[in-house]
């Protein structure tokens, strides 16, 4: 006949509900942890930092614009200057200046195009700038090619037109029409669902960070995306799959940067001078210019994506 002896068992039911309550202690301390420092938690601080420091200060342009600058210099357009890599791993110095001479081929191409056909122009852009978007932030969120393009075309619509007046004047400037409405702020909040659905901390602050940023000025809230999510997500990935530093992928990346900054430079010299609209506006042409080295930029990483899947 077995004997429980009750002391004992008391002692352990006590020792089990410590350990319980010790381990859920420790997970939500871990989930506080991988929370708070995750990038899309900093870039959410970031937003609400901008945000307090009212909009359309002083303080608020100078910081702004200041992060702006740094973060196109440091990964914004470097992780698109690194797409001679990705074709080789390496640099290689024979097939460079071919490289460069198609790059350069269809960023003409895409300029010509905008300078012939605006409207058609802008829509193209639009298009593919949707579902670059969407594929990366898909792949870093694990969502299939349909909720990735629809994501895409949700991120870019809601960045746009929650600004709507900002990004009509842009809009008239570069291509001679206007956004027929805006877009509502709760338009990206369906995605919480998806992003519950995958357990995901990153998606989740992801798009309250992006409806924080709806309060911001347009360039501030696209800058926030396009460096912060975007091109570090990009940049990321790059490191990985090349197996490379940081710093020396940005050290290969010189090239085709200081390139860019040239061309940059050059656009907003001469796209004045085409007289393509009397409304000068300096974003109009930061935009065109982004249009013209994406193409190139989002071709090279399409056509590795597809090499990769076939080896």
């Amino acid at each position: 006949m077995a004997i429980i002896n009750v002391g004992s068992y008391s002692n352990l039911n006590t020792h089990l509900s410590k350990e319980s309550s010790v381990n859920t202690k420790m997970s939500w301390v871990n989930v506080f942890k991988a929370i708070v420092t995750n990038r899309s938690f900093l870039i959410l601080m970031v937003s609400l930092f901008l945000l307090l420091l009212g909009n359309e200060s002083k303080l608020q342009y100078l910081i702004g614009n200041g992060l702006l600058f740094i973060g196109l210099a440091t990964v914004g357009i470097p992780h698109g200057a690194v797409d001679h890599l990705l074709e080789s791993g390496h640099w290689v110095s024979r097939s460079t200046p071919r490289f460069i001479l198609v790059y350069l081929a269809y960023s003409f191409a895409m300029a010509l195009f905008w300078y012939l056909s605006p409207k058609l122009a802008l829509c193209l852009f639009l298009f593919y700038s949707s579902w670059h978007f969407g594929q990366s932030d898909g792949e870093q969120w694990g969502l299939g090619s349909m909720f990735s393009y629809l994501w895409g075309c949700t991120v870019l619509f809601f960045l746009l037109g929650t600004h709507y007046n900002e990004t009509n004047e842009i809009l008239k400037s570069i291509s001679g029409v206007s956004m027929p409405f805006s877009s509502p702020v709760w338009l990206i909040t369906p995605f919480f669902f998806m992003a519950f659905y995958k357990r995901s901390y990153s998606y989740a602050i992801t798009i309250l960070w992006l409806l924080v940023s709806s309060q911001l000025p347009l360039m501030l809230a696209f800058g926030l995306y396009f460096i912060g999510q975007h091109s570090l997500t990009n940049w990321q990935q790059i490191s990985k799959t090349l197996n490379m530093a940081h710093h020396k992928i940005w050290i290969y990346s010189m090239p085709f940067h200081l390139g860019a900054w040239f061309v940059l430079a050059l656009f907003f010299f001469v796209w004045p001078m085409l007289n393509i609209s009397s409304d000068y506006n300096r974003w109009g042409i930061f935009f065109i210019f982004i249009a013209c080295v994406s193409l190139p930029h989002i071709i090279s990483v399409h056509l590795f994506k597809k090499k990769s899947e076939t080896i």
